[in-house]
């Protein structure tokens, strides 16, 4: 198991593995807490005088998952943010999912929210 664990950081720790773990970490869909913080840091310690190129890889795959997420976005449009959002009638009626409750529930208790 450590032999698995210790590959998996090695790949991260990589210059290549920093860049995707920077894109995928600046995407909706996935989040590593303090995953990008630790692969850079591991990896400008190896790199050493040229510590540096960790932190400009780190932002090149950061903007290139924050693009991914913006054109998602976009391709999305209007049509896929109103069926994400519950319609009026459905908040009016109190049809709502149960992952929209509680707000609700909140805001009947006196909440603000």
């Amino acid at each position: 198991m450590r032999w698995l664990a210790a590959k998996f950081v090695t790949l991260l720790a990589s210059p290549v593995g920093v860049v995707v773990l920077a894109a995928l970490d600046s995407t909706v869909f996935f989040s590593l807490p303090f995953g990008i913080d630790a692969a850079v840091i591991i990896l400008a310690a190896r790199l050493q005088t040229l510590w540096w190129v960790a932190a400009i890889l780190a932002t090149f795959g950061s903007v290139a998952g924050a693009w991914l997420t913006f054109w998602m976005g976009v391709k999305a449009g209007e049509q896929g943010l109103k069926r994400c959002q519950p319609s009026a009638e459905d908040v009016r009626s109190g049809r709502l999912g149960h992952h929209e409750r509680g707000p609700r529930w909140l805001a009947s208790s006196g909440v603000k929210v």
